[in-house]
């Protein structure tokens, strides 16, 4: 009755996303399913075929989450979720760190979404949970939720590069990344900054012991 009223709203109270979610460990065999359900392997690569859809979405890499990503809608959004789970599954370390960024990337446009919003604080919890159970995805970025809170408020903020034109000046617009990337320092450089550092703070201590001694001084001086 309800899919005859609203057309394509059933499968919303139906979604995988809900278990994706869960900060539990999930079986191979249930990520894999989700992923088999909406991906296929065709001539020249692969094809998401989500919910609603008429069309396939390409991809010439099987787990191309920027182009997924750049959809700007929910279904993008879940196929990512459950390539990052697929990546923890599989102990990969490095694919978990580079699908989760894009996790956090495609949540503006999920936020967007009316029946989402209310609920706002309880999908970052979820993502930040899933991200959380790979160290190594726990310590290479911080997410800047200010960035994505202004994505998901602008009515002009476009994920799709391919969209984001300007038509007054042919070029692409920009939108700030929330995700900020760590850098990694060799340990040369850690120990030339620390003692950077430290004769910074010794100078510091020398100039407030020449203040004391001034001071000192002065008050002598009144004092006679």
């Amino acid at each position: 009755m309800l899919e005859k009223h609203l057309p394509n709203t059933l499968h919303m109270f139906d979604l995988p996303l809900y278990e994706l979610l869960g900060d539990r460990p999930l079986p191979a065999h249930q990520v894999e399913d989700v992923i088999t359900s909406l991906r296929q392997k065709v001539k020249m690569g692969w094809e998401w075929r989500f919910p609603g859809s008429p069309n396939g979405y390409y991809n010439a890499l099987p787990n191309d989450s920027s182009a997924l990503a750049s959809r700007g809608d929910l279904w993008g959004f879940i196929a990512i979720v459950a390539l990052v789970r697929q990546a923890e599954i599989q102990s990969d370390e490095l694919s978990h760190l580079l699908l989760s960024m894009d996790m956090y990337r495609a949540l503006p446009a999920v936020l967007k979404l009316s029946w989402i919003a209310p609920s706002t604080e309880l999908l970052q919890n979820c993502v930040n949970s899933i991200r959380r159970r790979m160290p190594i995805s726990a310590v290479m970025y911080d997410v800047d939720w200010s960035v994505i809170a202004r994505h998901t408020a602008d009515p002009d903020y476009e994920p799709g590069y391919e969209r984001r034109i300007d038509p007054a000046t042919g070029k692409t617009i920009e939108f700030e990344d929330p995700i900020l990337e760590a850098r990694l320092m060799r340990g040369f450089q850690v120990r030339a900054q620390r003692r950077s550092r430290e004769r910074q703070k010794n100078r510091g201590h020398v100039r407030t012991d020449e203040v004391r001694v001034q001071d000192h001084h002065d008050r002598s001086s009144g004092r006679k």
